[in-house]
């Protein structure tokens, strides 16, 4: 799972309306920061496992980032960073009798 800092929204107002953004904070991609956008729940795949789509915006990527090239691995990093942020939310609020994410 790479490191990464939810922050309050100070610096990216101008270019979302969010509260708050994810800044990666490890090598390679220490610096790039997004939003999530639309997360739709969809169902499930034949093995049980749920199926999440989702839309994702770009506030700022590093120069030394080359975005077209590491596209699919940036991708899967901010899938992996939705998946963590979404388990830790499940077992937060799994202890409560009446959960709802």
């Amino acid at each position: 799972m790479p490191k990464y800092e939810v922050k309050l929204n100070e610096q990216y107002k101008d270019k979302n309306t969010a509260n708050s953004y994810i800044e990666i904070q490890e090598e390679p991609y220490t610096g790039l920061s997004f939003v999530f956008g639309p997360i739709e729940f969809s169902g499930e795949n034949s093995d049980g496992t749920g199926v999440i789509n989702f839309d994702y915006h770009l506030l700022f990527v590093p120069e030394n980032i080359m975005l077209e090239e590491h596209k699919k691995d940036i991708e899967s990093m901010i899938a992996r960073i939705l998946q963590n942020i979404l388990e830790k939310e499940v077992l937060e609020k799994g202890n409560e009798s009446d959960a709802t994410i």
